[in-house]
């Protein structure tokens, strides 16, 4: 597979020319032991002592101390983000499953109003 990838450089587009005898090696580790090592390294080895913070000593030193000013507006901000993301992110519902989903609830409202004990 012959493939391009165009750059800017300085303002300029560059064409670039992947050589497809490299494909062989795409998705392949090529120096697995290496990478084996490396991942050794990252699960043995443990930061001097100094330079560890937990994260509420890294929180607070960036945010405020629980209960102040600074750490509530935070609070406050991550969660309407939060909310936010949830709502941008969430699932999208085509209009045969938002039509699905109000028949459900109507079938369980009738089903609930019919049953004394239910609707209390």
């Amino acid at each position: 597979m012959n493939k391009k990838k165009n750059n800017k450089l300085h303002g300029q587009v560059c064409e670039v020319v992947i050589d497809p005898s490299l494909d062989r090696y795409e998705n392949m580790i090529l120096f697995p032991e290496k990478l084996a090592k490396a991942n050794k390294v990252l699960k043995t080895k443990k930061l001097p002592p100094e330079l560890i913070k937990t994260s509420e000593e890294h929180f607070t030193e960036n945010h405020g101390k629980p209960g102040s000013e600074t750490r509530i507006a935070f609070e406050k901000k991550a969660r309407a983000f939060a909310l936010t993301e949830l709502l941008l992110n969430g699932p999208v519902f085509t209009e045969d499953q938002i039509k699905e989903i109000e028949e459900t609830h109507k079938s369980i409202n009738r089903w609930r109003d019919a049953d004394p004990e239910i609707s209390g």
